[in-house]
């Protein structure tokens, strides 16, 4: 069994925001140098897609800028979106497979300044199309509205603008910063005058779609019978992961194919999971997830996601899982689902209990 022992967050930065004259080693370095302060890890494990021109390994910049051993391993994990969230699976089976008993996972990604944003991150390679495109793919599958997606997107703002509000975030960013992308007392008829930027008669607009952003999180993952026997303080488990592949045109569907297969394998149902983090890459997405599985509103992105709260690409997957952790803790609850759709047509889901 793995359990999750740290998992801490910076604040996420908008485009050319906080973090515009900061290295993405630098900012992530003093993350991984705060969470590993008095744990000794195995090996290091991290999610990035834009590492072009940053020099070798990035991975490994971090953990050495971050004062870990020189004898501390760490590589870099590329599955585009889910980079962040396949790390902790990558550690996860490394420490299920007795090759380590510590491992600190997570994702970093600085998007603001990265000269190949556009063809790496945000271009499908198969149709050589924006993911907006595959966006209002789904929306003319399900005929989804503008108001329904600008809906979402709204009270995705509204949570988020919440969470701040109330403290909800103060125990997963690890110092005194706030995220910066969410627009406070936002009013919803701004949303309408929007002109959409994908298609000339879709419905995807800048609002209901994620943001570009930077920002970085990280997990400490240990052997539970290990981590019992440090007296380390567990915040959660895993139980286990599925992943899917789906059409690169529809990629936005594939988190209902992983979730679906995650429950069927522990033989779950929607009314067994207490918590999802469902990545708001697009309002079109996280309402073909709503409308498939069916999940009751107080369950889903209690705190916004990233519609609001921005989508540093490599991180993701490693904040949506910090974010659940933290959230379970608060409310008391005992089991969640973290998910993510993937560019190119693929989808990756956690389970965690407490």
């Amino acid at each position: 069994m793995v359990s999750i022992i740290r998992a801490m967050r910076t604040a996420i930065a908008k485009y050319n925001g906080m973090y515009k004259d900061v290295d993405l080693v630098d900012f992530s370095a003093d993350l991984l140098k705060t969470i590993t302060s008095d744990i000794k890890v195995d090996e290091v494990i991290l999610g990035n897609v834009l590492a072009n021109n940053l020099g070798q390994n990035i991975a490994r910049q971090i953990a050495i800028k971050g004062n870990l051993e020189n004898e501390v391993p760490a590589f870099l994990v590329n599955m585009v979106c889910g980079s962040g969230m396949k790390a902790i699976e990558l550690g996860y089976s490394s420490i299920v497979s007795g090759n380590n008993e510590v491992v600190l996972v997570g994702g970093m990604e600085k998007m603001t300044g990265s000269e190949n944003m556009l063809k790496d991150g945000l271009t499908d390679a198969f149709s050589n199309t924006h993911m907006g495109i595959t966006a209002e793919n789904i929306v003319d599958v399900y005929g989804f509205s503008r108001e329904a997606l600008d809906d979402f997107a709204f009270n995705s703002q509204k949570k988020a603008q919440n969470a701040i509000e109330n403290g909800h975030f103060k125990a997963e960013i690890y110092n005194e910063m706030i995220d910066e992308y969410p627009r406070f007392n936002l009013e919803r008829e701004k949303l309408s005058k929007l002109k959409t930027v994908f298609k000339e008669d879709g419905k995807v607009t800048a609002a209901n779609s994620s943001g570009i952003n930077d920002g970085a999180a990280m997990l400490i993952l240990a052997d539970s019978n290990y981590a019992k026997e440090n007296n380390m303080e567990i915040l959660a488990s895993i139980k286990g992961f599925a992943t899917v592949g789906n059409d690169p045109n529809f990629m936005g569907l594939a988190p209902i194919y992983s979730t679906k297969k995650l429950l069927k394998k522990f033989n779950l149902t929607i009314e067994d999971i207490d918590l999802f983090e469902v990545n708001e890459a697009f309002s079109a997405v996280s309402l073909a997830f709503n409308k498939e599985l069916n999940i009751p509103e107080d369950k889903i992105n209690v705190n916004g996601g990233a519609i609001a709260l921005g989508h540093p690409i490599g991180a993701s997957g490693a904040r949506i899982v910090v974010t659940l952790v933290h959230e379970l803790i608060r409310r008391n609850l005992k089991r969640g689902i973290a998910t993510l759709c993937v560019g190119g047509g693929q989808g990756i889901s956690i389970l965690i209990e407490r």
